[in-house]
């Protein structure tokens, strides 16, 4: 192929998008971008009409163009609303990374993303900031806020930490609260 690369310029020139399911489709690319003809017609006749992209083990969707990975979510928010600004990431409402439908996605700082991550498989009450504290015998909630932990109380039971970290969620995070239960 001579020098085009695949850029938030000229996504629509590759691809096409299927609202529905969030996929990216292969245009019909035309004879400037490749090499010769021969190059442009098996190209066209392998790949035009295809979804694109291939999932990592991450659960993220890349698409390789003009020999560079990109990822399927950024390509699609770009489509759509253009550049993505320095220092800001794609988030996943619903958290399925494969999941790039436009409605699914919104632009956020890397704490906002990291708020709507999973509950992290060595969690052993069951919610995020929520622990047992063996001095005092009580249950201990708290809040992550700018590298470090806030205080949300101790507590009889387990559910009463729970509903006081989840207000402090709701209170610190908004729009970014993720429900960290099981």
């Amino acid at each position: 192929m001579r020098g085009v690369a695949c850029n938030a310029m000229n996504w629509h020139d590759y691809f096409t998008y299927d609202a529905e399911t969030g996929d990216l489709i292969w245009k019909e690319r035309p004879l400037k971008h490749f090499v010769d003809q021969r190059s442009c017609s098996i190209w066209n006749t392998r790949w035009s009409g295809k979804v694109a992209g291939n999932k990592r083990k991450d659960g993220y969707v890349f698409v390789t163009c003009d020999g560079k990975r990109e990822l399927k979510h950024r390509i699609v928010w770009e489509m759509h609303k253009g550049a993505i600004p320095e220092g800001v990431e794609v988030d996943h409402r619903n958290r399925v990374r494969a999941n790039s439908r436009i409605e699914n996605l919104r632009l956020a700082t890397s704490v906002q993303n990291k708020r709507n991550n999973t509950l992290r498989t060595d969690n052993q009450s069951g919610t995020t900031g929520v622990i047992w504290d063996n001095r005092k015998s009580k249950w201990r909630a708290y809040i992550g806020i700018g590298g470090n932990n806030k205080h949300v109380g101790y507590f009889d039971d387990e559910e009463s930490a729970v509903m006081a970290r989840v207000s402090a969620q709701k209170e610190h995070f908004g729009k970014f609260v993720r429900n960290s239960i099981r």
